[in-house]
């Protein structure tokens, strides 16, 4: 939960130890949905009343299910995927304002959405620390111009990251939290110093062995 190596928490308390450490993503299915589930090292914060319970987390799943596609993220999160791992889908997961979104159309700025937000079935235990999320399967189909049985989510690739969610975020942001050089009380530190473009990305779902690292991908 360090980002490039270098990130630390905002300094209030609402952003406790290990919140945004992934200690587990992972991907299952039933017969109607595609599921998601995020467990943290940390616990979730819901102070400010996000009718889901994700008061402070942001999570973001992106999906390459075809040919095509982009390779930016979502405004704000300033990273890309490698060239010929175009994501087809993005799931964004926060307290207020998710939504499923497909690749910018032809020359708009910025993802479009696709079906209706509401459809997402976002579930928070504190408890367990645990998030999951249920995309329903008709969505992705709809959009890919197939039958719901034709669907094979177990081909697919997935990138799963997380941020910080800010309802004040800066111009041209998603809604996620900025980092700065030196960490403040709603923002986080460990920016390199004069750079404008560094990730807003806190942490990545990486599977064991793989030839990436985290560390490595967020400062490139």
């Amino acid at each position: 939960d360090h980002g490039p190596g270098t990130y630390a928490y905002p300094l209030d308390g609402v952003f406790g130890p290990g919140t945004y450490d992934i200690i587990e993503f992972a991907t299952a299915e039933d017969d109607n949905n595609l599921i998601f589930r995020f467990t943290f090292g940390g616990p979730l914060n819901n102070d400010w009343g996000a009718p889901n319970g994700m008061g402070i987390h942001t999570l973001d799943v992106y999906i390459d299910a075809a040919a095509g596609g982009a390779r930016k993220l979502l405004p704000g999160r300033y990273a890309s995927v490698p060239e010929g791992q175009e994501w087809d889908f993005a799931v964004w997961a926060e307290g207020w304002t998710p939504g499923l979104f497909g690749p910018p159309a032809g020359d708009a700025p910025e993802p479009a959405p696709i079906g209706d937000a509401s459809a997402l079935n976002i579930v928070s235990d504190p408890g367990q620390n645990r998030i999951t999320i249920r995309v329903p399967k008709k969505v992705f189909a709809e959009s890919l111009g197939v039958e719901v049985a034709d669907l094979d989510p177990a081909s697919w690739e997935y990138l799963a990251v997380v941020m910080s969610q800010e309802g004040y975020p800066s111009s041209g942001v998603w809604r996620i939290r900025d980092v700065e050089v030196t960490p403040q009380q709603w923002r986080l530190g460990g920016a390199p110093a004069g750079a404008a473009n560094h990730t807003r990305i806190i942490d990545v779902a990486y599977p064991v062995g793989f030839s990436t690292t985290q560390e490595d991908a967020l400062s490139n």
